[in-house]
């Protein structure tokens, strides 16, 4: 009798062994195919770091707001191909913040006055002549 109580006991903690064990295979798939995602998804928008400052287009904008946008617009393709992290919840929130306040606190400089002007005055313009339009 205390061969099969001793068996049996064997089993069980066997048991919980295999079951713990088959928990953690579970759990390290699923972390393995969302690290799999991310690698591809990192491997389909590269971004260089080592690029130098001449290969930059020089936008008429701050470096606040193109790394503003730069980050929103990464973080919108990840949210297209998966949920977003708690992290990159907060990132995204903190970059639209920030874009929002450049936004409000840069004045408009670039007004633009747009009126039709006559066959006329327009090669009057374009031969470098004044047609009398400010």
């Amino acid at each position: 009798m205390q061969n099969i109580t001793d068996l049996e006991e064997s089993f069980n903690s066997l048991q919980e062994l295999s079951d713990s064990q088959f928990r953690t295979i579970a759990s390290l798939k699923k972390e393995l195919a969302l690290l799999k995602e991310e690698n591809k998804a990192l491997k389909s928008n590269p971004v260089s770091s080592t690029s130098n400052s001449s290969d930059i287009v020089n936008f008429d904008i701050s470096n606040e707001r193109l790394i503003c946008e730069t980050q929103i617009t990464i973080l919108k393709d990840r949210a297209i191909t998966r949920e977003l992290l708690l992290e990159e919840a907060k990132k995204f929130q903190i970059f639209v913040d920030i874009l929002d306040n450049i936004k409000k606190n840069t004045p408009n400089a670039s007004k633009v006055r747009v009126e039709k002007l006559s066959t006329e005055e327009l090669l009057a313009l374009v031969e470098g002549g004044d047609s009398g339009i400010q």
